[in-house]
């Protein structure tokens, strides 16, 4: 049970924090309307649009941690003394890689 605890620790550690949009709360507002809609009125396709805008979101913030986990930035300030016409460096690398066959 302790590993088990240490484990959720250290996943809540590294996970990556989001930042959300506008219209990601726009979005999670008309998920709310819909599901009051849905158990005033009791009826099924509501139900079953709600479902399938949650799965919308769910689907998003999984791709959206897929495509950010494998990214590193190196930001590069140049040293003190020296003028340089570009003040800084942006690097972005992809760490997605090819599997290996055996």
């Amino acid at each position: 049970m302790r590993r088990l605890w240490q484990q959720g620790r250290e996943y809540l550690a590294r996970r990556i924090r989001y930042k959300i949009t506008r219209g990601g709360v726009l979005f999670t507002l008309a998920i709310g309307l819909v599901v009051f809609g849905a158990i005033v009125s009791a009826n099924n396709l509501l139900f079953l649009i709600v479902a399938a805008m949650m799965a919308t979101l769910l689907i998003s913030g999984l791709v959206s941690r897929l495509c950010l986990a494998g990214l590193e930035l190196d930001f590069q300030v140049p040293e003190p003394g020296t003028l340089a016409l570009l003040g800084f460096g942006l690097c972005v690398l992809s760490r997605i890689g090819r599997k290996q066959k055996h």
